[in-house]
């Protein structure tokens, strides 16, 4: 439903179903090609937040009186974000203890939208992360100049999850920094994966922004995959037959 629409329904949400479990909504009066503007954040009050246990909306949101101490998402298990910004989401993140499914779509995120200096999440239930960092098209395409957008793996620097099995990535958009320094290496996610200690089954990193040695030493940190997805390179290709030998999947991406 349009956003105008949308806004009403999930005020009566809140209003008429205070046991309201699954909160999946769609707003279809977003373009879907050409930047998208909000003029603000929707509120998710906490009246209906703690008895949800799904949560996908495609416009900003915030959650309203959101304090970690009183963990607000105290049964969210699931949840999907579109359009938020990175901050928004990051202390959404800190009030879902028991998180499992995660998924964050950012559209054409501008440098200097993602916290460099935030303090880190822990998310002990989450298996599975979904990443995407895009134009707003079918294929991806930025709008924003070569050089202004923001590197989302920083928000991987705000992050620890043990349990991790599971991550993909999808990003059409180079930042700034290495858009500036092509020899700088996109470590997030071998970061990410140190610090968490976590071992991955699953990983998928569409995205031809990632230098070949940060790529294999995420592998190389990842003994347990079983499935893998990267973009086509024959080098790369040929390092996983020899890190990898007891891979049960390779899918390659254009």
């Amino acid at each position: 439903m349009p956003l105008t629409y949308l806004v009403v329904a999930l005020r009566l949400c809140e209003a008429v179903a205070p046991n309201l479990e699954n909160l999946v909504a769609d707003d279809t009066s977003i373009p879907t090609v050409g930047p998208v503007k909000f003029d603000h954040s929707e509120l998710l009050n906490i009246t209906v937040a703690r008895t949800l246990s799904t949560v996908s909306i495609p416009v900003p949101i915030t959650a309203k009186f959101c304090n970690p101490r009183d963990t607000t998402f105290l049964r969210l298990l699931t949840l999907t974000l579109k359009h938020s910004s990175p901050e928004e989401c990051l202390a959404f993140l800190k009030c879902c203890p028991v998180l499992e499914d995660l998924n964050l779509h950012f559209h054409d995120i501008p440098d200097g939208a993602i916290p460099f200096n935030h303090p880190t999440i822990m998310l002990m239930q989450l298996r599975n992360f979904h990443l995407s960092h895009t134009g707003n098209s079918e294929n991806g395409d930025s709008s924003i100049s070569a050089g202004q957008s923001g590197e989302i793996g920083q928000l991987l620097d705000s992050l620890q999850l043990p349990r991790l099995n599971f991550f993909y990535l999808w990003t059409t958009i180079l930042g700034s920094a290495r858009y500036a320094d092509p020899n700088l290496p996109w470590d997030y996610l071998s970061r990410l994966i140190t610090r968490s200690n976590c071992s991955l089954n699953r990983l998928e990193l569409r995205s031809p922004h990632i230098d070949m040695p940060s790529m294999l030493e995420c592998l190389r940190l990842s003994p347990d995959l079983k499935c893998l997805g990267i973009q086509a390179d024959e080098e790369v290709e040929r390092n996983v037959a020899q890190i990898l030998p007891t891979l049960d999947s390779l899918r390659i991406f254009d």
